[in-house]
C-alpha cells in the first residue's frame, strides 16, 4: 500500500467527506499506486479532516476527463477550466470510502513539519501499512526498536529504529514467529549450550543424563553458576564411587529444523528486515518512505499474517560443527543477502552458532 497526504482546499474537502466530490483533479499524481488519501484541509483550517481510500486513477484530456468526471466533480466547470488551462492531460483519484476525524489532527502528527506544495508520501509500517502517528515530534504508535535477530539469540545491536515498525506488528512478531521459534528444542539447546539469556534474564535449562539418572542441567545468568538436580540415591552413589568424567546432553536435531513452518517465517522475518536495515543505511531520514516490489510484499505479508496452507520456503539448514557444552565463543550469527549477476535477490545465508541456514527465493 502507498499513502500519501494531499493538501487540499477546505471548500472541497469538506465535499469529499460529503460524498459529493468523488474525483480529486490532480495535474500530476504521484508514481507509487495511492491506496489512502489522508486529507489536509489548507488555510485557514489548516488540519488533518480526515481520510479517503482511492479506488483508482484516471488519465485523459481534460475536456474528456470532465466529461467522465462531472456529476461527481465538486467543482464549478469554469474552475476547473481554470485549474487545467494550458495542459493537454489531466489526472483525477477516484474516491471512495471515507472517514472524517471526530478530532481534526495537526500535521505534525504524521511526522511532516512543512505543507507540502503538491503531496508527500506518510511514512507507513512496511507490514501491515499502519501510518505512524508522532506526538511531541517523537513516534507514538511505534515506540520500539525491532530487533533482526531476537535478543535472546544473542543480537544486542543489530536492529530496526523505533518509528519504522509500529508496536503492534513488533509485539506480534515477538509473540508469533520469535518465540515459536525460541521453543523448537534444538534452538533452546542451543541457547542453552551459549547460555543465551531472554529479556527475563533466564537461560533454558539442558536435559542432561548423569551418573545413569535423567536429569535437567539449570544455569544462574547472574552467578554464572550451574546447578544439576540430582536424586539422594545418585548424590550418594557419587560420594562412594567418584564424581563421572563425563555427561551426556541433548544435541542439535537437524531434522526437526528441515521444512519447519515455524522456521520459514523466521528467515523470511529476517530477510525483509535486513532489507529494510540496509535501505536505511542508505537513507537513515526519519521521513523516508519505502516501496517494495511485488515480491517483497509477498514475504512481509507472509510475515506479518501466515499462511493458511503454512507454506514453507525453500531453504536448507546444517549444522557446521560440533557445539561445546557450556563453553561460549565470540561468534554469535551473521546475515548474508544473496543475489544474482543483475543483482535481483535470490536469497540468505544465516549463520546462528553452529548452524547454518540457506534461504532461497
Amino acid at each position: 500500500m502507498s499513502k500519501i497526504l494531499l493538501p487540499i482546499k477546505p471548500e472541497y474537502a469538506y465535499k469529499i467527506l460529503s460524498g459529493e466530490k468523488k474525483f480529486e483533479y490532480r495535474k500530476r499524481i504521484a508514481k507509487y499506486k495511492v491506496d489512502l488519501i489522508v486529507i489536509y484541509a489548507t488555510a485557514p483550517v489548516s488540519k488533518i479532516i480526515g481520510e479517503v481510500s482511492v479506488s483508482g486513477t484516471l488519465k485523459d484530456s481534460p475536456e474528456n476527463l470532465w466529461k467522465k468526471t462531472e456529476p461527481y466533480s465538486g467543482i464549478a466547470r469554469k474552475k476547473y477550466n481554470k485549474y487545467f488551462y494550458g495542459k493537454k492531460t489531466a489526472y483525477a483519484y477516484c474516491l471512495d470510502k471515507v472517514i472524517s476525524y471526530s478530532k481534526p489532527k495537526n500535521i505534525s502528527e504524521y511526522g511532516i513539519d512543512y505543507i507540502p506544495q503538491t503531496f508527500a508520501y506518510l511514512k507507513e509500517c512496511p507490514y501491515c501499512g499502519k501510518i505512524i502517528i508522532y506526538k511531541d515530534g517523537l513516534p507514538a504508535n511505534a515506540k520500539s526498536v525491532e530487533h533482526i535477530v531476537p535478543e535472546s539469540l544473542g543480537n544486542d545491536g543489530i536492529i530496526i529504529p523505533s518509528g519504522f515498525i509500529c508496536d503492534q506488528c513488533n509485539n506480534y512478531f515477538a509473540t508469533h514467529i520469535e518465540k515459536e521459534f525460541l521453543n523448537i528444542e534444538s534452538i533452546k539447546t542451543l541457547r542453552s549450550i551459549h547460555r543465551v539469556t531472554s529479556k527475563k534474564r533466564k537461560i533454558p535449562e539442558m536435559d542432561a543424563l548423569f551418573a545413569g539418572e535423567q536429569t535437567k542441567i539449570e544455569f544462574d545468568a547472574k552467578t554464572g553458576n550451574v546447578f544439576i538436580g540430582l536424586s539422594s540415591e545418585t548424590i550418594q552413589h557419587i560420594f562412594n564411587k567418584g564424581f563421572p568424567k563425563l555427561f551426556i546432553t541433548r544435541g542439535i536435531n537437524i531434522d526437526e529444523l528441515k521444512n519447519n513452518y515455524v522456521v520459514s517465517r523466521f528467515l523470511i522475518k529476517i530477510f525483509t528486515e535486513t532489507n529494510l536495515y540496509y535501505a536505511l543505511q542508505i537513507n537513515p531520514s526519519d521521513k523516508q518512505q519505502f516501496f517494495w516490489d511485488s515480491k517483497l510484499r509477498e514475504l512481509l505479508n507472509y510475515v506479518r499474517r501466515g499462511d493458511r496452507n503454512k507454506k514453507v520456503y525453500s531453504y536448507t539448514v546444517k549444522q557446521t560443527k560440533d557445539p561445546n557444552p557450556l563453553i561460549n565463543d565470540d561468534f554469535v550469527f551473521s546475515i548474508e543477502i544473496t543475489h544474482d549477476e543483475s543483482y535481483a535477490l535470490t536469497g540468505m545465508i544465516f549463520k546462528l552458532y553452529e548452524l547454518e541456514f540457506n534461504l532461497s527465493l
